[in-house]
């Protein structure tokens, strides 16, 4: 379908980018005494911004600020708790307001004034309608119907916790991952199609997502869904790869994940660290259906709409057997390895927010 002709779908994401830009601003930053953005950057979201603070306004990752609780005791020193994605793709707006504010002829910073909240805002603003196009462009690319498009992507985008970590809590890690995780699918689909450095393109999306958070390497068996709908076969795919184009791609994603170890060692002299050493799954003590159906957390409980995953996966099933089943495991190794965590509820928050960064993947399931 021509993505001139569709209408419905782009005309969502427009609206959803509207609503939720207008909320965030009257909302998270103005609010009913005009003091709202102070607190903008909150809950873990400090950590996330931690590493920025550190080195674009002290020179120091070691001079990162942020609560005791971000941090783990490594090395001789400390790190920050969280992996560096969410501040990798922070970092662009961070360093426009570290200008902006420098140009003011402010001469201090804590890395926390108005226009370092307001950066952030915006950034998860720009992540959510991102994530929001190119999970468009790969529904599109499947056949999927302009209408049937729209009505996932509204649902992706109301119908879920997206907007509360977009507009309350927007430094926070998961509209940053849905971002990511949709841009996996968008370069998957590219290189199932044969499009140039599509590899290349593919494996730094992976790695983004993974510095974000590791486990998101669980997503890698779920992109096949990307090549639903053709008849091509995998083996043909293969047949016609360029070996060159993927040792390439191999070299970006390495590279890129190697960033965390940098990271580690400028915290703390140590290449390795286990920032949850304190932490850990209880594997044989799953929660799932709290973490599916519970009144605490639970997915469904929260967002009900996310029930029409359950046919959807079933169609998807029926019109490949091979990829319905991939998909279907790695979902269920999902919820299994996010239900066995120690802290199932995952803390603060509105909802299972781990299951969000998978949305992308999810609305597959919904047309």
């Amino acid at each position: 379908m021509s993505e001139l002709a569709a209408r419905w779908s782009r005309a969502t994401v427009l609206l959803v980018a509207a609503c939720t830009f207008i909320m965030a601003l009257s909302v998270r930053i103005i609010g009913g005494d005009g003091e709202a953005w102070r607190s903008a950057i909150n809950s873990d979201g400090e950590g996330y911004v931690a590493y920025l603070t550190g080195l674009v306004v002290h020179g120091d990752l070691r001079e990162a600020d942020g609560s005791a609780q971000h941090f783990t005791p490594a090395g001789d020193d400390r790190v920050i708790q969280y992996s560096a994605g969410t501040a990798l793709l922070q970092a662009p707006f961070y360093l426009v307001a570290h200008l902006v504010h420098h140009a003011t002829g402010a001469q201090a910073s804590s890395g926390l004034e108005l226009p370092y909240q307001l950066a952030i805002v915006i950034a998860a603003w720009f992540y959510l309608t991102l994530g929001l196009f190119l999970t468009r462009s790969v529904l599109l690319a499947l056949g999927i119907s302009d209408r049937a498009t729209a009505f996932s992507l509204l649902i992706l985008a109301l119908g879920t916790g997206l907007p509360y970590y977009t507009i309350i809590s927007p430094a926070m890690s998961h509209v940053y991952a849905f971002a990511a995780v949709a841009w996996c699918m968008y370069e998957a689909r590219r290189a199932w199609t044969g499009q140039r450095f599509a590899p290349e393109r593919l494996a730094a999306a992976l790695a983004i997502a993974m510095l974000i958070r590791p486990t998101h390497a669980l997503i890698i068996p779920l992109l096949p869904v990307v090549a639903l709908g053709d008849g091509r076969s995998l083996a043909h795919w293969v047949r016609h790869q360029r070996v060159f184009a993927w040792f390439r791609a191999m070299l970006i994603g390495v590279g890129l994940l190697l960033l965390q170890p940098l990271v580690w060692h400028a915290q703390c002299g140590l290449w390795w660290v286990d920032p949850y050493a304190t932490e850990g799954f209880h594997w044989w003590q799953p929660r799932i259906w709290s973490v599916l159906f519970g009144a605490r957390k639970g997915f469904f409980f929260y967002w009900p709409l996310m029930l029409l995953t359950i046919p959807g996966t079933w169609i998807m099933f029926r019109r490949n057997r091979l990829i319905g089943s991939l998909f279907l495991l790695n979902l269920l190794i999902i919820v299994y390895m996010t239900s066995a965590w120690w802290s199932w509820y995952y803390g603060h928050g509105y909802g299972m927010r781990p299951l969000l960064d998978l949305l992308p993947q999810i609305g597959r399931a919904h047309v």
